[in-house]
């Protein structure tokens, strides 16, 4: 089995400059995908480029079950195996004033795929 995330959801204008990074492990353990252990992702960069580690856009970048992005794939997965899964939300850096007052929500959909 491999397990991927998307998301969807509410909409809104802030999602286009709105940027999530994750990361995947199994607890206590090291990282399987996402942004490195070592250190938080901190600069989640312009709209158009990708940030530091693994920030990318919620829209379009991660909407939708087209865009899915692995968390873990099948080798990660034995008899009562655990992932873990950590996000960070930032804002472009380079977001206009026009983004102020908006808002930007989803909700996060796993799938599963054999």
């Amino acid at each position: 089995m491999k397990l991927y995330m998307y998301v969807e959801g509410d909409g809104g204008a802030a999602c286009y400059a709105t940027k999530l990074a994750w990361q995947s492990s199994h607890p206590g353990q090291s990282v399987l995908h996402g942004y490195a252990a070592s250190s938080l992702p901190t600069d989640p960069g312009t709209i158009a480029g990708t940030g530091s580690d693994n920030f990318t856009l919620v829209y379009p970048t991660l909407w939708g079950e087209s865009n899915k992005v692995l968390i873990a794939d099948s080798s990660e997965f034995t008899a009562g195996a655990e992932i873990a899964l950590r996000q960070i939300v930032g804002f472009a850096t380079d977001a206009d004033n026009s983004y102020q007052n908006t808002s930007c929500g989803w909700t996060l959909h796993f799938v599963a795929e054999m």
